[in-house]
């Protein structure tokens, strides 16, 4: 028999019903993929916020189905950073790293 995994307890779960269902199996892995995220913190400036907040609501447009989370955000800038610099180049600071990236995007938007 397959081990069943048990979820703490949720307020939403009794006010939505499920907690008188029983999770199907592949119901509980999808939510334990969904959740393989780990929370950290981010020291922004205040410009740095208003950057973040202007791209968060700009993205989530009315018409949008599903809303991007602001975490989310922040993990695609650092996936984006991965693939755009380059790895055996080091930078002295995140100054160098920007001056590098923009003169990289100004170089392929003149081509």
């Amino acid at each position: 028999m397959a081990e069943e995994t048990k979820r703490p307890f949720r307020a939403t779960d009794v006010l939505t019903g499920a907690s008188e269902r029983a999770p199907k199996a592949q119901d509980v892995q999808a939510a334990k993929a969904k959740r393989l995220r780990k929370q950290v913190t981010l020291h922004l400036t205040y410009a740095q916020i208003q950057i973040l907040d202007d791209l968060y609501h700009r993205l989530n447009a009315p018409d949008m189905t599903k809303k991007l989370e602001k975490s989310e955000l922040g993990g695609l800038a650092i996936e984006v950073l991965n693939r755009l610099l380059p790895k055996n180049q080091h930078f002295a600071d995140t100054e160098e790293m920007f001056e590098y990236l923009s003169s990289q995007i100004l170089r392929n938007s003149n081509t």
